[in-house]
């Protein structure tokens, strides 16, 4: 196990970065489930990806269907509670993590977290980014990254309170798999859509294994790392319509 606390959010993403860790020897001493008070209804909104299309997707993946569908955190042999919060800023998560003995945490989910998680003090916030660091920050990077570097780019950072502006960890491109018989059968958007919840993470999580080896793994909360320049890069918007359907048409057929 390495010393690390897993932030799970209970979506597919995050089943996806536990089960690959842990079938890679990686399994975080400690899993805390963050429980927001919305929580059926936050996953329905996310997960809402056609069984037939999620089951050919995770097979040309090679994920572990059974695993990912009969989901259960007891699978797990390592330390896992639960917090039920209203939202990252709760007064109580703060508290809580506070008090967690490994204060190097991974965080799964989206959006920005709080300053008041971002300095509970000797606390190091990891994530994994779906962009090239410095050079593609803010949203819908996983286009952006294809529309301007024509691969696939993922860097784990220590998050900080700016947008993607933390110290970078860790680097590294992929070419995007052929999703061509996808596109025959599926509708691209919502073939769009299952990606993301699918591949997007695999590559997210390989990024972050492929550093760990590279590193001490007893020493995650001071791992090798660079500063941004805040001259660097550009931060990105979510992509219009007219180009993303362009980026999603030309790269998603294979057509490079």
């Amino acid at each position: 196990m390495i010393d690390l606390t897993f932030l799970y959010v209970g979506t597919i993403e995050s089943k996806i970065y536990l089960e690959l860790l842990a079938q890679n020897d990686l399994l975080p001493k400690k899993i805390v489930f963050l429980r927001f008070g919305n929580y059926d209804s936050f996953i329905a909104k996310r997960e809402n990806v056609e069984p037939k299309l999620q089951k050919e997707l995770i097979d040309f993946l090679n994920l572990p269907h059974t695993k990912l569908s009969c989901f259960s955190l007891r699978n797990y042999e390592t330390e896992i509670d639960e917090i039920t919060i209203d939202s990252l800023a709760d007064a109580h998560l703060a508290r809580y993590l506070a008090n967690e003995p490994i204060k190097t945490f991974l965080y799964t989910g989206g959006g920005k977290v709080p300053t008041s998680l971002l300095t509970i003090k000797n606390s190091k916030f990891i994530h994994i980014h779906p962009g090239i660091l410095p050079d593609i920050k803010g949203a819908d990077c996983f286009l952006w990254s294809l529309s301007i570097r024509k691969k696939l780019g993922y860097s784990c950072f220590y998050m900080n309170e700016g947008i993607d502006t933390g110290d970078i960890l860790y680097t590294k491109e992929y070419d995007i798999a052929d999703f061509s018989l996808f596109v025959e059968k599926y509708d691209i958007h919502r073939l769009y859509k299952a990606i993301l919840h699918y591949y997007d993470p695999v590559l997210r999580i390989r990024t972050f294994m492929e550093m760990l080896r590279k590193n001490s793994l007893d020493a995650l909360s001071s791992l090798p790392s660079r500063r941004q320049n805040p001259n660097e890069g550009r931060t990105y918007f979510f992509m219009h319509p007219v180009l993303r359907n362009y980026v999603l048409q030309k790269y998603l057929q294979g057509n490079r």
